[in-house]
C-alpha cells in the first residue's frame, strides 16, 4: 500500500518554499539541456571538419556484380560520383539524431528511478517522527492549552488536528497571496495600457488634450452661449404675455361664457316651439289641446318634410352669433303679440 505523502509534502514545501517534485523536475530538465548542448557542439564540430579528415571520399555508383551495370535506381538518378561532403553531412546528421534518441531514452529510464529513490529516501520524513517535526519559524509560538492537559508539558498541548488546521490555513493564505500578486500584475498591465492610450504623444491623448491645445474652455463657452440667447428668450416671453392677455383670465369667466351660450340655445329652442305652435294654430284653430277634431290626416312624406324644415331651422339658429339671438328674441316677442 502506497504511503500517504500529503503531510510530508506539506511540511517539506513549507520548509523549502517549493515542492519536492519541482526539484526533481529541475534536475531532469538540466540534464536534458546539457545533452542538447553537447549534441549541438558535437554536430557543429563534425560539420566543421573536412570530409577527407573524417575519412570520406567521393563515392562512385554501385555496379551490379552480374552484368557490371548500374542499378535501376542509379540509372534514374545519375551516373556521376556522389560528393564526399554531401555523404558526410547526411551521415553526421543521422548519427547525431540516433545518439540524441539513445541519450533521451537513457535519461528517461534512469531518472525515473532517481525520482522514486529521491521521494522515498531524500525528500521523506519517517512516519514515526512526522508528528513531532517543528520547523524553525515555529519557534516562540505560544500554543493554546487544550482542555484537560493544563498540567502536562507544552508539547502535549498541541494536537495533530490543530496543527493540520493551521497548516491548511497557512496554505490557503499563501494561495490567496499568490492570487493577489497575480491580480496585481494584471492590474499593472492594464494601467500601463491605459497610460499608453492617454499619453499626449499618441493614442487617445491627442483627442483628450485637443481642446486645451486649441484654447477651448467648455465652461466659459457655455456661459457665453447662454448669455447670447437671453435677448431672444426675452422677446419670446413678451409675445407670450400678450397672447395670454387675450385668453380668459380665470375659470369663472369661462363658466360665464358657457352659461351665456347655454342661454342662447334655450332661447332658440323656445323660438322654434313658438313658430311650431303658430303654424298649428293657423291650421287647426286656437284649440291646440286636442279636444276638437284635428282635420284631415297628413301623409308620411309631409310629416318628414315638416321635420326636416324644423331641423334646418334649429341648425341655422345654432350657427348664428349672439347678436342674432337678440334679434330672434325681439322677433319672438312681436310674434307673441300678434298671436295674442
Amino acid at each position: 500500500m502506497a504511503q500517504d505523502r500529503s503531510t510530508t509534502d506539506a511540511i517539506l514545501t513549507e520548509h523549502f518554499q517549493y515542492t519536492p517534485l519541482s526539484v526533481i523536475d529541475d534536475i531532469i530538465n538540466s540534464i536534458n539541456t546539457i545533452i542538447y548542448k553537447a549534441l549541438t557542439a558535437l554536430e557543429s564540430g563534425l560539420l566543421s571538419q573536412t570530409p577527407k579528415n573524417l575519412g570520406y571520399t567521393d563515392i562512385k555508383p554501385i555496379r551490379n556484380n552480374n552484368n557490371n551495370k548500374p542499378t535501376t535506381q542509379q540509372q534514374s538518378s545519375s551516373t556521376t560520383t556522389r560528393p564526399a561532403a554531401e555523404v558526410a553531412r547526411a551521415e553526421i546528421e543521422n548519427g547525431v539524431h540516433a545518439l540524441e534518441t539513445l541519450l533521451e531514452a537513457a535519461v528517461d529510464k534512469n531518472f525515473d528511478i532517481f525520482e522514486l529513490f529521491a521521494l522515498q529516501n531524500i525528500f521523506a520524513i519517517r512516519p514515526d517522527v512526522e508528528s513531532f517535526v517543528r520547523l524553525a519559524h515555529y519557534e516562540g509560538l505560544q500554543w493554546p492549552v487544550v482542555d484537560g492537559a493544563a498540567g502536562n508539558d507544552d508539547d502535549s498541548s498541541v494536537t495533530l488536528e490543530r496543527v493540520g488546521r493551521l497548516r491548511r490555513s497557512l496554505r490557503a493564505e499563501r494561495e490567496l497571496g499568490l492570487a493577489l500578486e497575480k491580480e496585481n500584475k494584471a492590474m499593472d498591465t492594464v494601467l500601463v495600457q491605459l497610460r499608453a492610450l492617454t499619453a499626449k504623444d499618441g493614442g487617445l491623448g491627442v483627442v483628450l488634450d485637443n481642446g486645451s491645445k486649441q484654447g477651448v474652455q467648455p465652461l466659459v463657452t457655455t456661459a457665453q452661449f447662454s448669455t447670447s440667447q437671453m435677448p431672444g428668450l426675452q422677446t419670446l416671453l413678451v409675445d407670450l404675455r400678450a397672447k395670454m392677455a387675450l385668453l380668459p383670465a380665470t375659470a369663472e369667466e369661462l363658466r360665464k361664457r358657457n352659461i351665456a351660450r347655454a342661454t342662447s340655445e334655450e332661447e332658440r329652442r323656445r323660438y322654434v316651439e313658438s313658430v311650431a305652435k303658430r303654424a298649428v294654430r293657423e291650421n287647426l284653430g286656437s284649440d291646440v289641446s286636442g279636444e276638437r277634431e284635428l282635420g284631415p290626416m297628413r301623409s308620411m312624406a309631409e310629416v318628414e318634410a315638416l321635420e326636416a324644415l324644423i331641423h334646418g331651422i334649429v341648425e341655422k339658429g345654432s350657427d348664428g352669433d349672439d347678436d342674432d339671438d337678440d334679434d330672434d328674441e325681439e322677433e319672438e316677442e312681436d310674434d307673441d303679440d300678434g298671436v295674442d
